[in-house]
Formats: structure tokens, sequence, C-alpha cells
């Protein structure tokens, strides 16, 4: 076995073994251009059997205090399909040592990793349990393969009956091709969210940076007529005069698309689209959402307080997984639940929203959460004492 650093000219054949083994986006090669353009120095390695690729894994650098660093791998490594317990332990050693030489270059105080798919002990590799998970351990996956119908059927009764309400109230569902006018109109949204539910957000260049790179990266939308009258007066504060949002609005009602399946699901390059809910003239609603292999992830979200009533938000995950269906994507993951083993202060945070997602059925999915292989004990120890008090 070798191992392999991925360059720009081998990513091609990186990207094409992380989807044809389940990889999550977070190993994708776009997604670690993303984290270069916020700060964070990216290394991607593949270990090798002659020519066959056995583990890839995306590894971040976060840099902390005191010129100090930790090194990241999300959602990774990931293993190749159906390859033995004993292989897939040698190769990641092959990785680890790989990372303890970085470690010395970057002043890194410890490796953290955060599994999806595979299983391997890394209890037994010398990681101990972390005390600090970034990735939620607990997610919702709902199987979208299925019929319209069949999805439906899965769902909790009130989850249905609210979508019917939001289409009595003639809620409309949108997205807009225009990356710079959906940002404006997202940003505005998850702004008076945070500040009424009180969690702090990315600064607002993550969240430009990743709208600019992952918007609309392979899917050519096309517009057609929204149906019904709206009014659109309340539209000009978030970006662009009222006529333009007007124009803009009235010509991107349609969640339909000229890609075809094949382009659907091979897709290489993970990419966003920003979906809207509006009433009465009124963006009430947003939610960016990922695509990437089969998999669709509802990343970020937003709803105003007035007009609960219309139960806007059940309308636009539902409209947006018929879009996903109608694209050939098999999974739709809610990004994040609560369950009974989730940690005390994080149910009182996120119970609502979950209740919410718990709604549309699906597959509660538990990953093993992170651990941690120590590179410097004294540092690693100040590490976790100065999380917990700031």
């Amino acid at each position: 076995m070798q191992i392999e650093e991925v360059l720009e000219k081998t990513q091609k054949e990186y990207s094409k073994f992380i989807l044809q083994n389940d990889g999550s986006f977070l190993q994708s090669f776009l997604w670690g251009e993303f984290q270069e353009s916020v700060g964070n120095k990216v290394k991607r390695y593949v270990v090798k059997e002659k020519e066959n690729i056995l583990i890839s894994a995306t590894v971040f650098k976060h840099n902390l205090p005191f010129k100090k660093s930790y090194l990241y791998i999300p959602y990774g490594p990931i293993v190749l399909n159906g390859l033995d317990t004993k292989k897939s332990e040698k190769a990641l050693k092959i990785l680890i040592e790989k990372l303890k030489q970085r470690a010395k270059k970057t002043n890194s105080i410890f490796l953290k990793i955060e599994q999806e798919n595979s299983k391997i002990n890394l209890e037994k590799l010398g990681f101990k349990k972390s005390e600090k998970d970034i990735q939620a351990r607990e997610t919702l996956i709902l199987d979208i393969s299925k019929s319209e119908e069949e999805i439906l059927k899965g769902m909790k009764q009130k989850t249905r009956y609210n979508i019917k309400v939001a289409k009595k109230h003639e809620v409309n569902i949108f997205e807009v091709p225009q990356k710079e006018v959906a940002f404006n109109m997202f940003y505005n949204l998850l702004e008076k969210t945070s500040e009424r539910n009180k969690f702090n957000l990315h600064p607002k260049k993550y969240y430009e940076n990743m709208v600019d790179m992952f918007f609309g990266e392979v899917f050519k939308t096309k517009v057609s007529e929204v149906s019904g009258s709206s009014k659109f007066e309340n539209l000009s504060a978030v970006g662009g005069s009222g006529e333009e949002q007007k124009k803009t609005h009235s010509e991107s009602a349609a969640l339909s698309t000229e890609a075809n399946d094949e382009q659907a699901r091979q897709i290489y390059r993970f990419t966003e689209k920003i979906y809207f809910a509006e009433y009465k003239g009124e963006i009430i609603a947003t939610a960016l959402i990922g695509f990437f292999g089969k998999r669709v992830t509802y990343l970020h979200g937003a709803s105003l307080s007035e007009n609960r009533k219309v139960m806007a938000p059940y309308l636009l995950h539902w409209e947006i997984i018929r879009k996903a269906k109608e694209l050939g994507f098999s999974e739709y993951d809610f990004w994040g639940i609560v369950t009974k083993k989730t940690k005390k202060d994080q149910i009182e945070k996120w119970s609502g929203f979950s209740r919410f997602k718990m709604g549309f059925g699906g597959k509660v999915v538990e990953y093993g959460g992170a651990y941690d292989l120590v590179f410097g004990r004294v540092w690693y120890f100040i590490y976790n004492v100065m999380r917990k008090i700031l």
C-alpha cells in the first residue's frame, strides 16, 4: 500500500471514488476549496493498493490560539465498499502516519475524525472519544426513491395536513436563478430568524463564499410562470429595485430543470440551490439545499414568525423533495435532529425544529461521533479546559 496526495489533476479520480462509495459532500473536492476560502488549509489523500484506492480523506487544518491547530476529517475517511476490516485498518494506519508528520509541521495538537459510513474501531488505533462533536450525531434521512404517495403516507398526519393548509393559502414555492438576488433574499431572512431564536450565525462572508462557489454549478434552471397573482412591494427591501424583484419573482417559480437524470445521479461537484416560500407578496421561509451524489441535504433554513398559520415551511420542503425526486436523487437528509441520546443542552436548542423534521417520516441515523488522536497531551488538556470556559 502507498499513500498519495490528491492534486488538481487527479481530482476526478478522487471524486469518482467518493461518489461510488457513498461519501459525504463534506469530503468532496469542492467543499475543500470552500474551506480554503474561509481560511482553513486543506490536504487530500488516498491510500492505494497498486492502482486501486482503498481509502480517501479530505483533511482540514483549523487554527487555534498560540499558533496551534488541529486536523479534522469530517464524515471520513471514505472506505472502499466491501473492504475487509484488516485492510481498512492497515490503510488508515498509513494515513495516520502521514498526518502525524503533517501535525509536526503545523503545530497540530490532535486529529479529530467523525466517521459516517466506515466502521473502523478508532479506539483500537489509539483514538479516544472526544468531548466535542462538530457534526450532528443524529440525523433524519428520508427515502425519496419511493412514490410521492408512499412518502406522504409515511409522514405524520399533522405534516400532511399542514402541507394541505399551505396549498389552501396559495403559498408559492420558487427558486431565484440570479445568485446575488437569491443570496440577499436568503440572508435577510436568516438574520431575522437568528435574532428571533437567539442562535449564532457564521460571519456573512462564510455564507457569501458558500453561495458564490456552489450556487447553480450543475443544474440549469428553466423558468416558468407562477400560478396566481402576487403583490411584490415587500420584496424591494431584500436587494434590487421593486420592479427588478417583481420581474425576478414572476419568472422563477417553477422547480424544473433541463439537466438530465444521468447528470443528477453522477454529479461530481457539490451544488446548492436556495428555495423560497412566498405568501401575499412576502417571502416568509427559505431553505438552502445541497446536492451531491444520491443525496440532497437541508443545510440552512429560516422563516418569519409572522404568518405561521399558513404553514409555509411544510410545503417548502415537500416541493423540494418532489424536485429532488424529479432530478433522480434518492435520499433527503434533514441534517441534524435530537434523540434521547443527544446532549441535554442541544435538546433544548433543537427540539422545535427536530419535531418539524420528524414529521416528514424517514429513518433516524446515528453516527459514532467524534474521536480524537492526541499528539500533544498538555496542549490538548488546555484546549479542552479553554473550550469549556469560552
